[in-house]
């Protein structure tokens, strides 16, 4: 089996859509074709034409050429080899970001094709298979201006049976005092039984306003606190982790493992959050799970895009020891989120979602949908 095709789909929700810019409105679908007629999908979190850019590149030189050159002709079965030679013929122009971005998509792409080779979901390709439902959290932006709005949306997300919501952006983190209501409410709202999460989204705050507003956080029993600062303040982090017992947060920015070592090292984060559709793929965040296993640091992925993501996700967490929750976007309207695949990931009332049991990522496109907001 050889690979023929590799594509990058840009699609976009038009902005006449009512549809709020949150990340969920545009999507870099990648399709990677063999001579056999099986197909591997994959996404990316990125700038969709850039990434198009990327696997359409020709070829410059031995290091320097795009993922599709790199990949046309190469035998799918082993997704781990081709992560390095991608990474290898990227390396003039990639070893991080929206390069890394690429290769994330290609190599969830080349999984699911494993799993279709081999007639298995991911998950027991990856073996030490742990479970088959993974615990999520609603992650939610917009969640309202007021503390009353906020606590009302936090309250339906645990009638629908979810145990950990997160309020994710402003209103929160720009004024102690409405932090203070904010978390208040939504501590009332949500019960001391189930977890508050928290991300403030890089307000500006230094250390020492960090430190205090880290308190006001631990008095309401908050599980974590997401970006205080920028990608790269890892001083920052380093002297906010060492203030406080509140655990910090941060990864969805961050490609590769060595990103992360210098977060786990330099800036003492407690909890990671790889994107399994920028960090790397399914390759380097099981990878990334790896290491962190070793330093004793949790693993939460960042998931702020569709139905491809998601199942790419709970395939890895299924074999992850140290990963309590994965994020599950709960955008108010979102067609690329909701009706990209014909699945529908639902929560179960034990705030946890079943791992897909097809083969490869187990999961199947809505090709009216993907015809309908594509952009190329």
């Amino acid at each position: 089996m050889k690979i023929v095709d590799v594509q990058a789909i840009p699609l976009r929700v038009p902005r006449g859509d009512k549809v709020d810019l949150d990340g969920s409105q545009d999507d870099a679908l990648i399709r990677i074709q063999t001579n056999t007629g099986l197909e591997g999908i994959g996404e990316v979190d990125s700038s969709p034409e850039v990434v198009k850019a990327i696997i359409e590149a020709p070829i410059s030189h031995s290091w320097s050429m795009g993922l599709g050159k790199i990949l046309i002709g190469e035998d799918p079965s082993n997704p781990e080899r081709l992560w390095e030679k991608m990474y290898r013929g990227s390396i003039y122009y990639g070893r991080r970001a929206v390069a890394i971005n690429a290769i994330s998509g290609v190599d969830i792409a080349l999984w699911d094709l494993k799993g279709k080779i081999e007639r298995k979901p991911i998950s027991e390709l990856l073996g030490n298979k742990y479970r088959i439902k993974v615990p999520v959290y609603a992650s939610l932006y917009p969640y309202g201006d007021t503390p009353e709005q906020v606590a009302d949306t936090a309250k339906r997300m645990v009638e629908r049976g979810f145990k950990a919501v997160k309020l994710d952006g402003a209103p929160l983190g720009q004024d102690r005092k409405l932090d203070h209501q904010i978390l208040a409410a939504t501590r009332d709202a949500i019960g001391d039984e189930n977890d508050l999460l928290t991300d403030v989204a890089e307000p500006g705050w230094n250390v020492d306003e960090a430190i205090v507003r880290a308190k006001i956080y631990s008095d309401f029993d908050v599980y974590f606190l997401e970006a205080p600062f920028r990608p790269d303040e890892l001083d920052k982090y380093k002297a906010l982790s060492e203030a406080t017992e509140l655990r910090i947060a941060y990864g969805e920015q961050h490609t590769t493992r060595f990103e992360f070592m210098d977060l786990v090292e330099k800036g003492g984060i407690k909890i990671i959050q790889p994107d399994v559709s920028r960090a790397g793929g399914i390759s380097e965040v099981l990878r990334i799970a790896h290491y962190a296993r070793e330093k004793q640091t949790t693993l939460i992925p960042h998931c702020w895009k569709t139905g491809i993501s998601i199942a790419a996700n709970l395939h890895l967490l299924a074999s992850i020891e140290n990963a309590p929750y994965l994020e599950f976007c709960q955008p108010p309207t979102s067609p690329l989120r909701y009706t990209l695949l014909k699945e529908d990931f639902s929560v179960e009332q034990d705030g946890q979602v079943k791992v897909p049991t097809g083969p490869g990522l187990g999961i199947e496109l809505n090709e009216s949908t993907v015809e309908k907001y594509r952009v190329d």
